[in-house]
């Protein structure tokens, strides 16, 4: 039988492994993941761990920007693909799809920025085609422009349930780590 510091410190071990610069690095790479699968669906997340919520709807101008045309009939609105538009779109969006991605540059750079020990940042990185950096556009489309009735579109933070999704990730990799730490006691 294991004495009670020899358990506490295989406890203490564990949780340290679990948290070690490698295991941040992993649990960064899930969460961008997550960011960028739900983002490219349409959806954004005003504040960590709230609910996601759809992202703001594209202005006109904008969707005949991406190559759109717009109508309205009986006061609905209608968008059709221009052929003969020469905005390059990302295969990953239509004219009229609000989810932050005209080139995808800026949603494909959202990864890992930093990690240590017990820490990992995520965000975009990376300069543009267009010579802005992907945190500037990150930070436009997240805060909006009033002055151009542009409606802001967070997505840099974590779910409700993408918060479980990475919980339930640590808890299983702690657990597992631990049931090594314990049957070395043996």
């Amino acid at each position: 039988m294991a004495s009670p510091k020899k358990i506490g410190k295989s406890l203490a071990d564990a949780v340290k492994a679990a948290t070690n610069k490698l295991q941040m690095l992993k649990y960064g790479l899930f969460a961008s993941s997550q960011i960028k699968t739900r983002t490219r669906l349409g959806y954004g997340v005003s504040e960590h761990g709230a609910k996601r919520e759809k992202l703001a709807q594209l202005q006109d101008s904008t969707i005949r920007q991406r190559g759109g045309k717009v109508s309205y009939k009986e006061g609905k609105r209608s968008v059709k693909k221009n052929k003969k538009a020469k905005a390059k779109l990302s295969e990953l969006t239509t004219p009229s799809k609000s989810n932050l991605t005209n080139t995808a540059q800026m949603i494909d750079s959202i990864g890992v920025n930093k990690y240590r020990d017990q820490y990992a940042s995520i965000g975009p990185s990376g300069v543009r085609d267009d010579g802005k950096t992907n945190a500037e556009v990150a930070g436009y489309a997240t805060d909006g422009d009033l002055q151009r009735n542009r409606k802001p579109r967070p997505f840099l933070n974590l779910s409700d349930l993408e918060t479980k999704r990475l919980q339930d990730e640590v808890r299983k990799d702690l657990t597992n780590i631990l049931e090594r730490q314990l049957t070395k006691l043996k």
